[in-house]
């Protein structure tokens, strides 16, 4: 954070928020109405935006952060890491099941044995308690990622943040100032104080 951004009025670090469909207004952009609301941290700044803007660089950067700007990019990054690895492994888990079904329907599976049936009894049961270690594993890694990407969800609603362009947040700024300017000329208007009195002053001769 700059010593700029310190010093204003609000800081230049938005969220974003969705309202209902029926309250919907103009994008301050392209003014095709949107759901979509950018919200300053601080909750002193906000207006109407479309999603597809939020993709434009040259409008807005996306970071990764806390609602103090601290980074929190690298710990996204883990998250994400860590649900590409369980999906590697049920990927890896699948395409052996596939391989062993295809292998069970081969033609050759139904060559008689020479082994006796207490042995193919053996190798069947040990087949099968490898069959459901391998279901029960499948499960736990299904729940695992299942459980992974909702933690993400959760973490991306409350991390990530877009930073304005320096052009784009000068121009929040100075709407800023336009309107608590106009409040306070409201003010004095209604105190009549907004113009100088002559109270005091000698009487111009005619």
């Amino acid at each position: 954070m700059t010593t700029t951004e310190q010093k204003a009025p609000f800081l230049n670090l938005y969220q974003v928020k969705h309202v209902a469909d029926t309250a919907c207004r103009a994008c301050v952009l392209c003014y095709k109405p949107t759901n979509t609301v950018l919200i300053t941290t601080d909750k002193k700044d906000w207006f109407y935006v479309c999603n597809i803007h939020l993709k434009d660089k040259t409008y807005a950067k996306l970071l990764y952060c806390n609602d103090m700007g601290k980074d929190t990019e690298a710990e996204w990054k883990g998250k994400c890491n860590d649900i590409a690895k369980l999906k590697q492994e049920l990927h890896k888990i699948e395409k052996e099941e596939k391989e062993k079904l295809d292998k069970e329907k081969s033609w050759l599976n139904n060559i008689p044995s020479w082994s006796s049936n207490k042995k193919d009894q053996a190798v069947e049961e040990k087949e099968k308690n490898e069959e459901v270690k391998e279901e029960k594993t499948k499960e736990t890694l299904q729940s695992e990622l299942k459980h992974n990407e909702n933690e993400l969800k959760t973490f991306e609603r409350a991390n990530i943040k877009y930073r304005l362009e320096k052009v784009f947040y000068r121009g929040r700024l100075m709407q800023d100032y336009k309107k608590k300017k106009q409040v306070e000329i409201e003010k004095k208007l209604a105190e009549g104080t907004l113009f100088p009195t002559l109270d005091g002053l000698s009487t111009l001769k005619k």
